[in-house]
């Protein structure tokens, strides 16, 4: 298999469920509500992800990828040394500044992210993980419908940097930075938000609720973290699988398992949430690519699993006027400074020593 350079952008979102062993499985719940964790990734001892819990927090993993770490938004991450039933994830409180707002009404809004990737490709034994850190912006109407105006919601990226690990079925582990790369930040969206606690949330300190919207499941879990609402984007999917027709056209059939996109937000008074509350957005996606062109791109004999998260954590807010915003819209705007907000949550361990491993390299 190739080093993971290249990937289309369409359809460069993903993971697949490594197969797993008997005698591995555990169950992820919430230390507070004693429910399940649903999408929490889970990540072996060499710090490949292999996939997501079900809808009952259920994982299975072979036991020689032990000890493994899980991760899901809102929490800390946890570290799972051995086979067990249940692991408890305890809650992560963010520490968010207060958010100014224009004294001035402006129907635009610039805002800034910063932006973490990791994804895991494996095929024909190979395994190759790649940490993207980058600065990105969005220009969109600061409330929903602005006549005449519809903003740009794809990520611009101002600043870029990754770290890549390459650990081969030989035994082979090695490392690389700033390798070509292509990133599936252009399918993370990020729109104008007005989002409303469902009815039996309002007045209580914590509980849950779910509802189904069109073809998507919608979790809503409140406590005294925040107001996290979680989309299960194929859950009206029959086999919760989706194949999209336009990829097998051109031989790049991908079976797409998991789709979850999850946002958490600051609680406040009127139970109704707009972008300026966010605190952090996270996709998580699990495919399998099995077209011939696929195999070929990558010299993969066999299909092939890619792992992929997306946390996206909002930094400033600019408001401007449509004219300002459709001027910038135009221009190239340039890099800007890093901004890492203290709330990012920490890198695990192992990413940690990916990017050490990798500054350690020689100058390029």
């Amino acid at each position: 298999m190739k080093a993971f350079s290249f990937l289309p952008r369409f359809v460069a979102l993903a993971a697949v469920v490594a197969s797993a062993m008997p005698g591995g499985a555990f169950t992820v719940i919430d230390s507070l509500d004693r429910l399940p964790v649903a999408a929490a990734a889970v990540y072996n001892s060499r710090g490949a992800m292999l996939g997501i819990t079900d809808d009952a927090g259920g994982f299975a993993a072979s036991v020689y990828d032990y000890p493994l770490s899980v991760q899901c938004l809102g929490y800390e991450i946890a570290t799972v040394l051995s086979p067990q039933d249940t692991v408890a994830l305890t809650t992560r409180f963010y520490n968010l500044p207060e958010t100014e707002v224009s004294s001035v009404p402006k129907d635009g809004v610039k805002v800034t992210f910063f932006v973490r990737e990791y994804n895991t490709m494996i095929a024909d034994g190979d395994t190759t993980m790649v940490l993207r850190e980058c600065m990105a912006d969005v220009i969109l109407p600061n409330r929903p419908k602005v006549k005449g105006f519809k903003g740009h919601n794809s990520m611009r990226v101002r600043n870029s940097r990754n770290y890549a690990r390459y650990f081969l079925r030989n035994g082979t582990d090695s490392v690389a930075r700033n390798v070509k790369y292509e990133s599936l930040l252009s399918v993370a969206h990020c729109d104008t938000l007005l989002l409303a606690e469902p009815e039996r949330l309002r007045g209580i300190n914590a509980g849950v609720d779910s509802v189904m919207k069109k073809d998507t499941k919608v979790l809503f879990r409140k406590n005294g973290a925040g107001f996290f609402v979680m989309r299960d984007a194929l859950a009206g999917k029959e086999g919760h699988r989706y194949s999209p027709n336009a990829l097998k056209i051109f031989g790049l059939t991908m079976d797409f398992t998991e789709l979850f996109v999850s946002s958490s937000f600051r609680l406040n008074g009127d139970y109704r949430y707009r972008l300026p509350d966010m605190q952090q957005r996270s996709v998580v996606i699990s495919a399998l690519a099995r077209g011939k062109m696929w195999k070929k791109m990558l010299n993969a004999r066999g299909d092939i699993g890619i792992h992929a998260t997306i946390d996206i954590y909002p930094v400033d807010f600019e408001y401007l006027t449509v004219e300002e915003c459709r001027s910038l819209e135009k221009e190239d705007r340039g890099s800007i400074e890093w901004r890492i907000p203290e709330w990012v949550a920490p890198l695990s361990p192992l990413q940690s020593s990916l990017v050490a491993r990798c500054m350690a390299l020689p100058p390029q």
